[in-house]
């Protein structure tokens, strides 16, 4: 199953952290692996330990994600998607998978997600890390940025960010106007017209920090 996005992170609790991304089908079966081990394993092993009968192993635990489908994603005759045109206002499913992680260390953890379609194909992102929420009375760095509009150097220009400040972030706050056209799905996932300030692509993917 191809991914719509790369993973990313929101709402970190004490002890864990919700895994996120998007598919155009519910797909088969949806879930993160989570442990010391995980970024070593070969595509085969990570499919085994996503379907098998144990829910953990040597250095790995697995957490499935919940599949939604959002209500208000459409395309258009303006949308630019590989391969495909579109007449009109055309309704287009988009599934959000959504996984809690639980029962994490402090500091980062590695992770990976598999999501397997209706038809069996079978899809391995590459190794990120996550954490959980960071205790009260620790400082923290966070972004506060807005008005991205699908631009393409919005990448560059984060980036850079990162470079003058010459720390690690340890957030982003997302004020509005990431894309323009909010439910057209393209404009957040694949669209062709121009690079993504979005989260098709895990090189362009740092417009939206938190996958890591």
């Amino acid at each position: 199953m191809t991914l719509l996005c790369e993973p990313y992170l929101l709402d970190p609790q004490p002890d864990g952290i919700h895994v996120l991304w998007h598919t155009e089908r519910a797909g088969r079966c949806q879930v993160v692996l989570v442990g010391a081990d995980v970024p070593e394993m070969t595509e085969q092993e990570a499919y085994a330990a996503a379907t098998g009968p144990a829910e953990s192993g040597g250095g790995w635990r697995r957490f499935g994600a919940e599949p939604r489908p959002l209500s208000r994603m459409r395309e258009d005759a303006e949308s630019s998607v590989p391969g495909r045109t579109y007449a009109g206002v055309t309704r287009r499913p988009v599934y959000r998978q959504l996984a809690r992680v639980g029962g994490l260390p402090a500091g980062r953890t590695p992770y990976r997600v598999v999501s397997i379609d209706d038809d069996g194909r079978v899809n391995v992102t590459a190794t990120y890390t996550l954490a959980p929420a960071v205790p009260p009375g620790r400082p923290v760095r966070l972004l506060l940025t807005s008005d991205h509009q699908l631009m393409p150097m919005v990448p560059a220009n984060l980036a850079k960010v990162g470079e003058t400040a010459g720390i690690a972030l340890d957030g982003v706050l997302m004020a509005g106007d990431m894309v323009n056209v909010a439910d057209r799905a393209s404009d957040w996932f694949d669209s062709a017209r121009r690079p993504l300030a979005g989260c098709a692509d895990p090189a362009e993917h740092p417009a939206v920090p938190g996958h890591r």
